[in-house]
């Protein structure tokens, strides 16, 4: 199985939301069947998430629609979202949703962004071949 879709996808978003977590988990991939995701308290601030490759692994990422990518990310904020609210509730709910909601928004800007650079080398270009 292809996990770089997975490791990819969580550096990403602890790198979009390092600023609002007191800290980021160390990654564990695991072919567990039970779960999607699980979050284990390590001690002195420290966790660990585990992603399940079973349930959430599409393989290589040509084979990756929207739908897994938001079910991977929805994933990996729910579980971010236990740093600060440890417990299932109105908060992690609302904590989860927001990470994913700014997650994805982040995503639209870069996507957005790069796909700038690309007109914006092309304008170059033309202006180099006139």
């Amino acid at each position: 199985m292809n996990t770089s879709v997975l490791t990819d996808y969580y550096y990403i978003c602890a790198d979009i939301l390092k600023d609002y977590l007191p800290c980021i988990p160390k990654l564990k991939l695991t072919n567990a069947k039970g779960y999607y995701g699980q979050i284990q308290y390590d001690g002195n601030n420290e966790f660990t998430i585990r992603l399940s490759k079973w349930n959430l692994d599409c393989g290589k990422r040509k084979y990756w629609d929207d739908e897994d990518i938001d079910e991977l990310i929805d994933t990996i904020c729910h579980e971010f979202a236990h740093i600060l609210y440890w417990k299932h509730g109105t908060k992690h709910t609302d904590t989860t949703n927001q990470m994913r909601n700014f997650v994805n928004s982040t995503l639209k800007i870069l996507e957005c962004e790069a796909k700038l650079r690309i007109i914006d080398g092309f304008q170059k270009e033309s202006k180099v071949a006139i």
